[in-house]
């Protein structure tokens, strides 16, 4: 992965940011993008989605599997 990188700014290519669309109750969606300004929304809806996570029974892990 480093050195994919590491090519890319060689070549100057660039990645588009990473981005997440969530649609909440009533229809609304919302985009997040990787290194925005922080939106105080994003908070609610970390909040949420860990919650129902863990009511579908998923345990977090801090063992990285690759």
């Amino acid at each position: 992965m480093v050195r994919m990188r590491v090519m890319m700014r060689g070549r100057e290519m660039r990645k588009p940011p990473g981005c997440s669309w969530v649609e909440g109750e009533g229809g609304g969606v919302t985009k997040f993008l990787t290194a925005e300004a922080y939106d105080c929304r994003l908070d609610a809806v970390l909040e949420v989605l860990s919650w129902e996570l863990r009511n579908q029974g998923y345990v977090p892990s801090i063992t990285e599997e690759f």
